[in-house]
């Protein structure tokens, strides 16, 4: 009955690892010419300039970046009518945790008579009600996943296991095009880690989402806005990608799109290949609890090999009826096939650091994940004032199965195997058909207020 319990023990040790790490963070007040800057955009730096984080000054003119690993850094701050400010590095170590930068001064560009007027769009636009981020506006955004781009957003952020936070909060709700993805956070994660930059266009950040939107996102909404072109004519655009760690990974993209007249085609395709590695040692101790001396040591090494394929399309028609009138059709898909593999050795020592036991995990899990949705949606412009009458309704198929085995073995001290291996598999299909539709109505009023409602 001991070594049943003592196995079991052993088999949560392997499955449960909680991993705490210190918050360093970055601060500071951005001001101009004596004023407080608002809105400026402040990022986070390694010492090759590659970006890790950003965010944007409240109003008055606060900045702090939190969640930061120990390192060395830099920070830039650029804000309109003003130089960009680079700061001089700074490290974040244990003795260090805080680097407050108080009040930082930012130069003002010249002003000229003559003005060359260019247009630009901006990595981060601040609106009333959300902040926008331009993912072609960077140029860093080449190569990266919708999930590398989440983490650099300003307010967002995820950890180790892809979950998603909005300002520290949790429970926030993910929108594709403006649409619900029904997703689990897991296969959420996997989803957006395999979405190559080269389909998006926008990331829609709002803490206080209007009322056209799921009232579900009760910590906030990020609409992911993936690509569609207006110009007019026959466009296309390929992309090719790839890098080189412990592994290759790769990602390709083809966007194809044709307008004349009342009708715009569009769609898009892309391939994404990613095999990574992560290793995990941890030691406990475990102790007696009224004399507190060590009576056990767990010694845990985990080596893991997620590798996955992603298969993601996209085709839909505009059909522009009137000036005020548009009808459209979208139809997608993601196949999104892989596995996650992990052999685990755990070694347990006595309180003299003699080998008692060991043992050997191997896991695999083998998953198959499919999604396909349907799209009809409707916008009417009711006058030039800004009423809007817009529709959607949606059909939304998913379709997972994952294949895991679970094999623990036993040796002893000597290296013999002791105990008949623990052998366990699983399989979990999964199918969910959704039907959805809404219809929302937007009327203006003065002082950029709007009054919304829809069913």
């Amino acid at each position: 009955m001991m070594k049943k319990i003592l196995f079991l023990i052993i088999t949560l040790i392997v499955c449960i690892s909680i991993v705490k790490a210190q918050n360093f963070k970055v601060s500071g007040i951005v001001s101009s010419n004596e004023k407080l800057v608002e809105a400026a955009t402040v990022r986070l730096l390694k010492t090759d300039s590659s970006i890790l984080k950003q965010v944007i000054s409240d109003k008055t003119g606060a900045f702090e970046i939190d969640k930061i690993v120990e390192g060395s850094y830099i920070i830039s701050i650029k804000s309109v009518g003003n130089k960009e400010y680079f700061s001089k590095q700074f490290s974040l170590d244990t003795q260090h945790p805080v680097y407050d930068f108080k009040t930082i001064s930012l130069i003002e560009t010249a002003k000229l008579q003559d003005v060359v007027v260019t247009s630009k769009k901006q990595f981060i636009e601040q609106g009333i009600d959300k902040t926008i981020v331009n993912i072609d506006a960077s140029p860093t955004s080449v190569g990266l996943s919708a999930m590398d781009l989440l983490e650099k957003t300003p307010g967002v952020t995820v950890d180790k296991d892809g979950n998603i936070s909005l300002k520290g909060k949790q429970g926030v709700l993910v929108l594709i095009d403006g649409k619900p993805t029904y997703l689990s956070s897991q296969d959420l994660a996997n989803m957006l880690k395999n979405m190559p930059s080269t389909m998006l266009d926008q990331f829609e950040v709002m803490t206080n989402p209007p009322a056209k939107y799921d009232a579900a996102g009760n910590s906030g909404i990020i609409n992911i806005k993936t690509k569609k072109s207006k110009i007019k004519g026959f466009n296309t655009s390929v992309t090719i990608g790839g890098g080189m760690g412990k592994y290759a990974k790769a990602n390709e993209s083809l966007n194809i799109n044709y307008r004349t007249g009342k009708i715009n085609l569009f769609g898009n395709y892309s391939y994404s290949y990613n095999k990574g590695y992560q290793s995990l040692d941890i030691v406990r101790n475990f102790r007696d609890s009224l004399t507190q001396n060590i009576n056990s040591v767990y010694s845990q090494h985990s080596d893991m090999y997620p590798e996955y394929h992603s298969h993601n399309a996209k085709i839909g028609l505009d059909f522009y009826a009137s000036k005020k009138t548009t009808l459209g059709i979208v139809l997608n898909g993601n196949f999104n096939p892989g596995s996650f593999a992990v052999d685990n050795t755990t070694d347990i020592f006595d309180n003299s650091s003699k080998l008692q036991n060991t043992t050997s995990t191997k896991s695999n899990s083998r998953d198959n994940w499919k999604n396909y949705g349907l799209n009809f949606n409707t916008l009417t412009k009711l006058d030039t004032t800004g009423r809007e009458l817009s529709s959607s309704f949606d059909y939304i198929y998913y379709n997972s199965a994952s294949n895991q085995s679970f094999n623990n073995y036993f040796f002893n001290d000597e290296g013999a195997e002791t105990n008949s291996a623990q052998i366990m598999r699983g399989y979990t299909p999964s199918t969910i058909n959704i039907y959805s539709g809404k219809i929302d109505y937007t009327h203006p009023l003065k002082h950029n207020a709007k009054f919304e409602a829809g069913i």
